[in-house]
């Protein structure tokens, strides 16, 4: 199965640190936890993980999603797990969906696949306003379903126009933050160091991408959290 043979390999790539230096790590796979804390219990997790692909795979296969694409219901399938973007205000917002087909009227189908149980609330509303400025559609043209995986369950999102106004004015307050931190916003440049001090919280700064260039834990041991 091409899935556990993929986790194999990333088992593999985080237990081979000596090579990283000179390896391009940004196309390197790699588990982070398998990384930085490699431990028994963590060996254990990781065989949950294993029985867990089986799981998510049997129901993808079985999937409401993977039996309505079929070329004899008219449906088209625009895009798979591809990086786009699109203009909000004038600031380019990049968006990546599972899949987007679309049937004849014509309605555009966002499908999100979820290995676990929650939904971020600002996503679905954030793909429907990238379909509807990437093919200039109105709002009820899109509509949004949620594959949850774990379960085999497929629900349908109802977003509405109060939501995408709410998450229209969360993404203005965001991308102000964003901007606050820009030396020179025209060319990108950040505020200097001292301007982004640590998190000082231990649990957060594990889970950073950046903790391996980071002057708080330069030259300390990383702390070994308990899973």
């Amino acid at each position: 199965m091409l899935a556990m043979e993929k986790l194999n390999e990333t088992m593999s790539a985080c237990r081979d640190k000596a090579n990283w230096a000179r390896l391009n790590s940004k196309k390197v796979v790699m588990l982070q936890e398998a990384y930085y804390f490699m431990d028994a219990s963590l060996i254990r997790r990781i065989e949950g993980f294993r029985e867990k692909i089986k799981l998510l795979v049997n129901n993808l296969v079985a999937s409401q999603t993977l039996k309505e694409i079929d070329p004899s219901k008219s449906r088209q399938v625009l895009e798979v797990d591809r990086l786009t973007d699109f203009r909000f205000e004038g600031t380019k917002i990049f968006v990546k969906l599972d899949l987007l087909d679309s049937i004849k009227a014509p309605i555009y189908v966002i499908r999100d696949f979820k290995t676990g149980d929650t939904v971020d609330m600002y996503q679905p509303p954030l793909y429907t306003l990238a379909v509807m400025n990437r093919f200039a559609v109105p709002q009820d043209t899109v509509e949004t379903y949620i594959e949850y995986l774990n379960h085999n369950q497929a629900k349908r999102f109802p977003v509405t126009t109060r939501l995408i106004d709410h998450t229209a004015e969360f993404m203005r307050t965001s991308i102000a933050e964003m901007k606050g931190f820009l030396k020179n916003r025209a060319k990108n440049t950040p505020l200097s160091a001292d301007a982004f001090p640590g998190q000082n919280n231990d649990e957060i700064c594990y889970r950073c991408n950046f903790i391996e260039v980071c002057d708080q834990y330069k030259g300390k041991a990383f702390l070994k959290m308990v899973p």
